[in-house]
């Protein structure tokens, strides 16, 4: 047995320790509040391109949250995916966070300052993926009017690979927005941000390059650049009938210095930060009903209009040659909830998921369907 996959046995006793000492500790800590989940499924599409790779999964999940103070919230959660075929892929998630607003409940202005950090490992032959994520949060609202809040903010995120040199990521975003209730009591949510991030990128110097798998970019190939990017997003919200709600949301994103790039593509082995970075257009439409008895049934879709960077493949590179991405996306869900209250302030929640998407791509690895189905339950403490 690899001294890796040791150290993942540990870990996932870790997990079930602190789920443990959590549910021990419900009675004596008031200010404790804890969620427990499993879920297993199917998806036809595991890696979400033309492969059509199938597999089974399953997922564990728990998370503590504990109010020292009214105002402090501190959290740990640890997670785990087990996948039935592709097994190396399977992999540890762990993180603890802090959130905190200092200012009074009833106060016109509200502040809250948050961060986070979280470690995914995998299985030795994954062990490229394994990523640190840091997040850093500062957000400020005022409520002008009763029905008018405004609010602000700025955050950012470093993701780094701890295996891989030279995919790490740096995002740094302003955004501003506001809330609002119109009449005929439609909710009105906007907000807009702008938002850069550091990443390598071939030199335009270089017209031509052997590219063999797995690739690591040679330093004097690449360059460090910056991705500056604009975005708006709307959504309308408005209930139109008893215990049913529907909700229509757009969002528009531009990247101001995006022709013309070219960065390293999946077929290298090089580890793309940006895989699934884009700019374009989405709508998508959802409801969510509480028609049918004790259920919560919500459904949706939505279409994307997605534009990635141009990609260096593996074989011969030459700069003419390489062509950009686009890809257009639909995807509907159903989920079904149905919450069961226990006289003990215990919830237990199944729930069931299925999910269908459709890919068409001017990059053919990209052609591809996908359906997956979830069931799993949720308890809350």
């Amino acid at each position: 047995m690899s001294t890796s996959l040791k150290s993942y046995r540990k870990y996932l006793r870790s997990i079930l320790l602190v789920a443990t000492l959590s549910l021990l500790a419900v009675d004596a800590f008031a200010d404790l509040k804890i969620d427990f989940s499993s879920s297993g499924g199917y998806t036809e599409n595991l890696l979400s391109d033309s492969s059509a790779i199938e597999d089974s999964y399953s997922t564990i999940r728990a998370s503590v949250n504990y109010y020292p103070l009214s105002r402090l919230e501190l959290n740990i959660n640890n997670g785990y995916t087990y996948y039935g075929k592709t097994t190396d892929l399977s992999n540890f998630v762990g993180g603890v966070g802090v959130r905190f607003i200092p200012t009074a409940a009833n106060s016109r202005f509200s502040l809250l300052v948050n961060g986070t950090f979280s470690s995914q490992a995998y299985r030795d032959s994954y062990s490229q993926f394994n990523t640190d994520n840091y997040d850093f949060g500062l957000a400020i609202g005022y409520r002008l009017f009763s029905r008018l809040q405004l609010r602000s903010g700025v955050s950012y995120n470093s993701l780094i690979y701890t295996n891989y040199v030279g995919a790490d990521k740096k995002t740094f975003k302003l955004f501003a927005g506001f809330n609002a209730t119109l009449p005929g009591e439609i909710s009105l949510d906007l907000e807009s941000g702008y938002a850069t991030m550091g990443y390598k990128r071939i030199r335009e110097s270089i017209r031509f390059i052997y590219i063999y798998n797995p690739f690591t970019p040679i330093d004097s190939s690449w360059t460090d650049d910056r991705l500056k990017s604009f975005y708006i997003s709307p959504r309308l919200s408005r209930q139109v009938a008893a215990g049913t709600g529907v909700s229509l949301m757009y969002t528009y994103r531009d990247f101001s210095n995006f022709d013309g790039r070219v960065v390293w593509g999946i077929a290298t082995g090089f580890i793309s930060p940006w895989a699934s970075i884009y700019d374009g257009q989405a709508v998508s439409a959802t409801v969510k009903t509480y028609l049918l008895p004790h259920f919560i049934t919500s459904f949706g879709a939505g279409y994307w209009d997605k534009n990635f960077f141009t990609t260096a493949e593996n074989g011969t590179y030459i700069r003419g040659r390489a062509k950009p991405r686009r890809d257009f996306q639909s995807r509907f869900y159903f989920s079904l909830q149905r919450p069961i209250v226990f006289r003990s302030g215990l919830i237990l929640e199944p729930n069931l998921q299925f999910e269908y998407g459709d890919n068409r791509s001017t990059h053919g690895l990209y052609n591809y369907n996908l359906t997956a189905v979830t069931l799993g339950f949720n308890i809350k403490l």
